[in-house]
């Protein structure tokens, strides 16, 4: 501000304007990888965010960025160059490919932003581990035969245990039993939720109606694997005796 004139009545003054200087600052790169495990062969996806902390009245910049690997790893192909302006950053999606032989472990993966001659690095870990294998679960059903009388209850003792490598997600189990068609069921838990070699005990109990006929009768057992179906299906017997008779 300069005065440019003083009278009784008052200052005349102008103002100018002045923009603030350009203040180059580093930039930075920071990834993010989107799962913490991959596995050989697999296709990890990473986030990458180039910050550009240069002030606000600097011109955009233009990076030269490529990616950081593993030896022996691939990955999709990025833009020889992008250009961020000033106080503002830039996000890119980086997918890497592992190959088939790579031994579990950590490793690095990233991106490198270059400007002027100056280059930053950012990279993120990943763990590699065996590849999932599911299986079916081992499932003992017991006891497998047993005699009773019309109008009694029957429990059996059920252990399920899951047979799926220790790379795969924890899976949930539902319980069902259809047989014989007029008897009731009950539970003592109607699923579990289990870890790679997780084992969980529970009880099936069945109430055998009074005019239940004599004879051997079928109980059946499934279980199902969330998202997958049908995965374990095993009988048992029971033997109903027949009811006395009073003699005369």
């Amino acid at each position: 501000m300069t005065v440019n004139a003083a009278t009784s009545a008052g200052l005349v003054v102008s103002i100018a304007h002045r923009q603030s200087a350009c203040v180059r600052a580093p930039h930075e790169v920071q990834v993010t990888s989107f799962a913490p495990t991959s596995w050989p062969g697999g296709r990890p996806e990473f986030e990458v965010v180039l910050v550009n902390h240069d002030s606000p009245t600097c011109s955009p910049s233009t990076f030269q960025v490529s990616a950081l690997l593993p030896q022996g790893w691939g990955s999709d192909r990025l833009p020889a160059q992008v250009t961020v302006a000033a106080s503002a950053s830039l996000s890119l999606g980086l997918q890497a490919y592992t190959p088939y032989s790579v031994a579990p472990g950590t490793y690095a993966v990233g991106l490198a932003a270059t400007r002027d001659g100056h280059t930053v690095q950012g990279t993120a870990d990943i763990d590699i581990v065996e590849r999932c294998v599911t299986a079916s679960p081992t499932v003992t059903l017991s006891p497998q035969t047993v005699t009773a009388a019309p109008g009694t209850d029957v429990t059996w003792t059920v252990n399920v245990t899951n047979n799926d490598s220790a790379s795969c997600d924890w899976v949930w189990y539902d319980f069902y039993s259809n047989l014989p068609s007029a008897w009731d069921t009950a539970f003592s838990d109607w699923g579990v939720n289990l870890p790679p070699g997780g084992a969980f005990t529970f009880t099936m109990t069945k109430s055998i109606p009074r005019e239940a006929s004599g004879g051997s009768h079928t109980v059946d057992l499934d279980i199902y694997k969330d998202e997958y179906g049908l995965v374990w299906h095993g009988t048992t017997t029971v033997n109903v005796a027949e009811p006395l008779t009073r003699s005369r």
